[in-house]
């Protein structure tokens, strides 16, 4: 069992006034709230719920003329499809007393209501992590909660700790006016004032749950949406703010986004992984510094914008499918790019690419060649011709593609026969078309 040392005595079933926990009840009821959310914001317990997808609840566990609060596991089965029956098993493993003792001190005033040790919609924990402990909810929380009244949220302060947002969701001094509670007027018949039932308090203490599932919506929500904005935490001294024209936010400290939008430049994995590929301390992986750009399929285009690469950075393009990656060092260069990729797709009819081998002398060996078509002045251009070569990617040609090569050709002179291609474990230059 994972006993709390919240208990009421037997025979005590009514709430009292003033804010007073009822006769022979030593707890109000959102300690109990909040200890659950710590517990859930426990590594242990989070690896636990992510693996089996449970919950934590609470039941009542007589003892003597005492009823204790006992916190317990539930693990929810999936609906069986013959029976329509679900299954909810109940668990009390013995780490959960240790947990509950753990955490039973530990701001009891207080609920998380946000924890890195959960997935959010995509946003990965790295990002969190960074983001989290700078961010000011106030004006969240205030919108949130009142909205539609005059009360402040600065009576309920919050903060971060260990990967979690610490809120207190009850304001001992403030009088309860939200949208559970009692007023002067609710009378019962007998002329005494109405209890709302599960309410123990005429104060602040009542609306405590809807505050905690509005903000933990919102904020899960919120952080969404900054990671997709591409918020990121950053030194205001930093290089990086002025060459990707970044601006700084209100809600936070060290914060900065993009005063942007292009989602040329954001299309592959978002703002946010654009930006990061970008940082100082990203230098040591292979794609530090990459933008990926939409090119499309047409090898005449991939061609056109191959040779463009090479004559601006003097660099080989490579291509993915349709996409081309380039390195960028800022978001005039990365726009610059754009604007030229536009340009050359709107200027570039050319349909057709033919790959060839080519034999260049006796004593080299087989390399690739491109034919491109342009279909705009109906010429044809090699690539042998030009300063461009292939970026061949490790797939073997098919007979039937090389028999396809081979028909296509321009001159049979140049090509080696099927056996001579086979022999030398030809690769294809199906994918890229490089300067």
């Amino acid at each position: 069992m994972a006993i709390t040392p919240f208990y009421r005595e037997r025979g005590n079933g009514y709430p009292g006034p003033e804010g007073i926990p009822m006769t022979g009840q030593n707890f109000f009821e959102h300690q109990l709230y909040n200890l659950r959310t710590k517990i859930e914001a426990d590594s242990q317990y989070a690896e636990y719920a992510n693996r089996f997808s449970t919950i934590l609840g609470y039941r009542n566990q007589p003892q003597g003329d005492k009823i204790f609060i006992e916190m317990v596991i539930r693990r929810v089965e999936e609906i069986n499809p013959e029976t329509n029956y679900q299954n909810v098993e109940t668990l009390t493993p013995p780490w959960l007393q240790d947990l509950v003792d753990k955490w039973i001190n530990v701001y009891p005033e207080y609920a998380v209501v946000l924890s890195d040790q959960y997935q959010i919609k995509n946003v990965p924990t790295w990002w969190l992590a960074e983001i989290m402990p700078r961010l000011d909810i106030t004006d969240i929380i205030q919108k949130t909660w009142f909205s539609e009244d005059d009360r402040s949220a600065e009576n309920y302060d919050f903060f971060y700790q260990n990967g979690a947002i610490y809120v207190r969701l009850v304001n001992e001094n403030q009088d309860n006016s939200g949208p559970y509670s009692t007023k002067s007027d609710d009378l019962l018949k007998t002329g005494e004032r109405a209890i709302k039932r599960g309410e123990f308090s005429y104060k602040d203490h009542a609306d405590f749950q809807t505050r905690y599932v509005k903000l933990h919506t919102k904020l899960f929500h919120y952080m969404v949406h900054l990671y997709n904005a591409g918020v990121m935490c950053l030194e205001p001294q930093s290089s990086f703010i002025k060459d990707w024209k970044l601006g700084e936010r209100l809600d936070g400290i060290n914060l900065y986004e993009p005063t942007w939008t292009d989602v040329r430049l954001t299309h592959y994995d978002g703002t946010t992984n654009l930006l990061k590929r970008q940082l100082i301390n990203y230098k040591n992986q292979w794609d530090y510094q990459y933008v990926y750009y939409q090119v499309g399929k047409n090898r005449v285009l991939k061609h056109m914008v191959a040779s463009f690469i090479f004559n601006k950075k003097k660099k080989i393009a490579i291509f993915y499918d349709e996409i081309l990656a380039i390195s960028i060092a800022s978001y005039n260069e990365a726009i610059e790019i754009a604007n030229e990729i536009d340009d050359i797709k709107d200027n570039t009819t050319g349909v057709s690419v033919i790959p060839i081998v080519y034999k260049k002398d006796s004593k080299s060996s087989y390399l690739p060649q491109v034919i491109y078509i342009d279909m705009a002045i109906m010429k044809i251009i090699k690539s042998i011709d030009t300063e461009l070569k292939i970026e061949v990617k490790h797939s073997i040609i098919k007979k039937e593609d090389l028999n396809k090569i081979i028909k296509e050709a321009m001159k049979s002179n140049i090509i080696p026969s099927v056996t001579e291609l086979n022999k030398m474990n030809i690769l294809a230059p199906e994918i890229s078309i490089t300067a």
